[in-house]
């Protein structure tokens, strides 16, 4: 029996020798036959014809070569003819190609120069890397090209020209570029003038990476109109952005949008010198926003989106967005302004917004004043009626005259009215300095009937729309700071007042900094106390809950076991309404303000004054009447009083400090003199 061997593992050839009824059939793929030399012999003798061609076979395998007997000699004599038929007009083909390919290139390489450059020289881009480094390919390609008065051409089936409405000519056919000649760059990454100097009139392929924006800077406004996105990629940008901007109840003309691209991934430990950036720095870009502009969002895109959500300041409005890399250049383009790190990819989004440069030093001397920062903001202030919130309205209106507003949350109280309370107050010893210099100041007072005890404060919808829209800083000070409180009320105004000063303030459209007045004994229970949060005693949701339903004789029983190591129900509260605040630091931003003993004004506006005699103030005035001559203590003990106006003028520092550098995990100031500038009992009993 003859075996068919193939050429080929294409089953049309093995079904092939079956129609020619050969048995024992195999493929062996493109291995050497290796049929015995008795068959060869038997073959010859019995055919004149030596058939043993390897042209195609069906489509895809080669044409099997056949060994067979003659058992159907007849039948197959018709295939033979018509194989070998086909044989022949293959091979004339293939030798005519071969003969003038060269004539048919030049034909198809002159129509191909002609139609192109007539008597212009033409450059070809070459396309390597990603978007970002196609983009500066093609750019520095057209500015060389135009400032030679060259054609531009690149493949219709590039990349780029799926993305952009790029409209120069295109190259149906790789023949023509690919035989230019290639003239690549000296140095990488880098601007290199030897990359102009060539014959205008000859026609080159530029490569490689033209990663600089000195070979296209004089020809922007044109390079501009060929990067312009294809529709279907900036209605899907568009469609992002509209979501976002529902999200946060804004319109196009209301906010200001700052894309922001980090660049991690491959640029993390890289050899080639490129920096990634710190989460300094991107701190840093985000406060430049945040003080310059008023409503921004930002909108993050990277490919490091675990890093960048943890590195991404707090207290931010944030978005992120994960597409196709040309839906995600496009929808940060379409933003205002950008923050990029390295690489082309954020470049070209920075570029393409059409911003202008800003540097790291141009960040840092952007930082304004405290007044410049005060300057035209609207300011809302609970505890205003209260020794510290009087003192701090005074200093801010005096200090920084052009504040907008102050509006002053303020319950009736005794049969009177927000408005006479406040007249009441701004007509005492305590602002005449303020008076003489700013005889119209009252006209930016605004009192807001609300309490601290009442949902949504009490506010009206007219008062709460005003702040709505008009406050950008919140001082908090509103709370009890009685020591022996009922453990039900002191909950009520010092962790449920503060969490519904913390709602409220959510709906602040234009908020920068919220301030929350604490106390430095607020965990008193701490040895060595830093400038960090601590865990509470008991989580908020759970005190709240649970003064909610049990009654004021049950609380007053268990309260001693609640306070635990703690002195009062005052540093218990405080210290609960310190998380509270710290849990929505994701939301709003906040900070802790903690100052110790507050005591009379030092030197503002007038030394000494005081309004009341609580606290040390009592103590002293006792003291000083000679009403107290003894009291049971340690004198070596440190009396860390604060004069009222150092606390007042923190406050204000801490605020704005709070706006201009952002924090993820939120600020807390100290306010006290523990050993700096020690006063002792001992000493004040002196």
């Amino acid at each position: 029996m003859v075996n068919c061997q193939i050429f080929s593992t294409d089953i049309s050839c093995v079904d092939l020798c079956d129609y020619f009824g050969i048995k024992n059939t195999k493929s062996i793929g493109m291995n050497k036959l290796d049929w015995n030399k008795q068959d060869r012999v038997d073959w010859n003798k019995q055919f004149r014809v030596n058939w043993n061609t390897r042209q195609s076979c069906s489509m895809g395998g080669l044409l099997p070569q056949l060994i067979y007997g003659n058992s159907r000699g007849k039948d197959i004599t018709k295939y033979l003819v018509l194989s070998v038929i086909i044989f022949w007009i293959l091979l004339s083909v293939i030798i005519f190609r071969i003969s003038f390919d060269p004539v048919i290139k030049t034909l198809h390489w002159m129509t191909v120069d002609n139609l192109l450059r007539g008597n212009e020289g033409v450059l070809c881009v070459t396309f390597v890397g990603g978007l970002g480094n196609h983009i500066f390919q093609f750019a520095s390609t057209f500015g060389i090209a135009k400032s030679k008065n060259m054609t531009v051409v690149i493949d219709s089936d590039s990349f780029l020209s799926k993305v952009f409405k790029i409209n120069v000519k295109f190259n149906k056919t790789d023949l023509f570029c690919k035989q230019q000649k290639s003239l690549d760059e000296k140095l990488a990454a880098a601007y290199d003038p030897s990359l102009r100097k060539f014959n205008s009139s000859d026609s080159f392929r530029l490569g490689t990476y033209l990663q600089s924006w000195k070979y296209f800077h004089e020809y922007e406004k044109p390079l501009r109109n060929h990067l312009t996105f294809r529709d279907h990629i900036v209605k899907k940008a568009n469609s992002i952005i509209k979501q976002i901007l529902t999200k946060y109840s804004r319109s196009r003309t209301n906010v200001t949008l700052v894309g922001v691209h980090i660049r991690r991934g491959d640029m993390v430990n890289n050899k080639h010198g490129f920096t990634v950036a710190t989460p300094e720095y991107i701190l840093k870009a985000v406060n430049y926003f945040l003080n310059k502009y008023n409503n921004v969002i930002f909108i993050v895109a990277s490919n490091g989106l675990d890093w960048a959500k943890q590195n991404m300041p707090g207290n931010i409005r944030v978005e992120y967005i994960h597409e196709k890399r040309t839906i995600d250049m496009a929808t940060l383009s379409s933003c205002d302004h950008t923050i990029m790190t390295v690489g082309t990819f954020g470049w070209w989004c920075a570029w393409l917004t059409g911003d202008s440069l800003v540097s790291t030093s141009t960040m840092e001397s952007s930082v304004p004043s405290i007044p410049e920062f005060y300057r035209g903001k609207g300011i809302f202030i609970t505890g205003a009626t209260g020794f510290m919130g009087k003192v701090l309205v005074e200093k801010i209106l005096r200090s920084c005259p052009e504040v907008k507003t102050l509006y002053l949350l303020v319950r009736p109280k005794k049969g009177k009215e927000p408005v006479q309370r406040i007249e009441e107050i701004v007509s005492s010893k305590l602002f005449n300095t303020l008076r003489e210099d700013y005889p119209e100041f009252h006209k930016k007072l605004i009192p807001v009937c609300g309490d601290i005890l009442h949902d949504n404060l009490g506010v009206c919808q007219t008062d709460e729309q005003k702040m709505i829209d008009n406050v950008q800083i919140v001082f908090h000070s509103a709370a009890t700071v009685r020591f022996d409180e009922e453990m039900k009320l002191s909950v009520e105004m010092n962790v449920h007042g503060t969490n519904r000063v913390l709602q409220f303030c959510k709906k602040l459209v234009h908020i920068e900094s919220f301030l929350h007045v604490s106390t430095a004994y607020a965990n008193c229970n701490v040895k060595k106390i830093e400038e960090k949060v601590y865990e509470p005693p008991l989580h908020p949701s759970k005190i709240l809950d649970a003064t909610g339903w049990m009654g004021t004789e049950i609380l007053n029983m268990l309260t001693p076991k609640m306070i635990k190591d703690r002195p009062n129900t005052y540093t218990y509260t405080k210290s609960i309404a310190e998380y509270l605040v710290h849990e929505a630091r994701g939301e709003l931003p906040v900070a802790i303000f903690r100052p110790s003993i507050v005591g009379a004004s030092w030197e503002e506006p007038v030394p000494g004054w005081v309004d009341n005699f609580n606290g040390p103030t009592g103590l002293l005035a006792a003291i000083g009447n000679g009403l107290l001559r003894n009291m049971i203590g340690d004198s070596s003990k440190t009396a860390d009083i604060i004069p009222v106006d150092t606390a007042s003028n923190m406050m204000i520092a801490s605020a704005w400090n709070t706006a201009v550098n952002r924090s993820s995990v939120g600020n807390v100031y100290h306010c006290t003199t523990g050993q700096l500038n020690k006063l002792t009992w001992g000493m004040v009993g002196k």
